[in-house]
């Protein structure tokens, strides 16, 4: 990210702390800063996929990659990753273990617990962007032979058996895995079953998702915990 977008995101969010704003006039400063976080979250993602010497990046990829779903590429917040936000903010009674952070504010994202609820599902879309990007590479027709069947779409969801995986929270629905918007709240749903078994643990051994394991063959998960750790909107000690 260039030095002046550090600055100016500096200035704003010393400009919000320094008043006191009501919930709205502050969401709307998240707005103007969403381009500036998102954009930094993916330069994280793709500096550590470079020094691993891996080619595909995050952002600054063609017009038509897929994943400018969920982050464009300007690094806007492209059409799924407003419908997640949306999605996060409308379901918070059935989130409730992703809303309190689990071990996403304790270990990962320090700020998480004095986030405003849109401030969070920011966090939510950078850590799905992330999960679809290495899963299938935001491909909604990616396919795969799984343990239990096949996995399908964006976060390699159990296809045809969605509805087994979220707990009876309601956010899955048969073939929900080839749906882009109805995947990815299936896939928070399924995330905060995860915090409810394993003690609000993102990175589990015990994840549905490969990426989420520590002990995954795809060794994701640890650019994924850097990516947000070194997020300015997770930990302002690194502007």
């Amino acid at each position: 990210m260039k030095l002046q977008s550090l600055l100016l995101a500096s200035a704003l969010i010393l400009s919000v702390s320094a008043h006191a704003l009501s919930a709205a006039e502050y969401d709307k400063y998240t707005d103007i800063l969403m381009p500036t976080y998102l954009e930094e979250f993916a330069q994280a993602v793709n500096y550590d996929q470079l020094s691993s010497d891996v080619a595909y990046k995050l952002s600054t990829t063609e017009v038509d990659d897929r994943c400018v779903a969920l982050m464009d590429g300007k690094m806007i917040s492209g059409d799924v990753g407003k419908v997640l936000s949306q999605i996060f903010l409308d379901n918070k009674e059935k989130l409730g273990n992703l809303v309190v952070g689990g071990s996403v504010k304790s270990k990962y994202c320090p700020r998480y617990g004095n986030m405003t609820e849109k401030e969070k599902s920011i966090v939510w879309v950078f850590i799905l962007t992330a999960m679809s990007h290495f899963e299938s590479s935001c491909n909604r027709t990616a396919s795969a032979t799984g343990p239990n069947g096949t996995a399908y779409g964006y976060y390699q969801l159990h296809r045809n058996h969605e509805q087994d995986y979220d707990g009876d929270k309601g956010m899955c629905q048969k073939g929900d895995a080839g749906k882009p918007v109805a995947a990815s709240k299936c896939t928070l749903g399924m995330l905060d079953k995860q915090f409810e078994n394993r003690k609000g643990e993102l990175f589990s051994s015990l994840s549905y998702w490969d990426v989420l394991r520590p002990s995954g063959a795809s060794k994701k998960w640890s650019v994924i915990k850097r990516a947000l750790m070194q997020s300015s909107l997770c930990n302002p000690r690194s502007i």
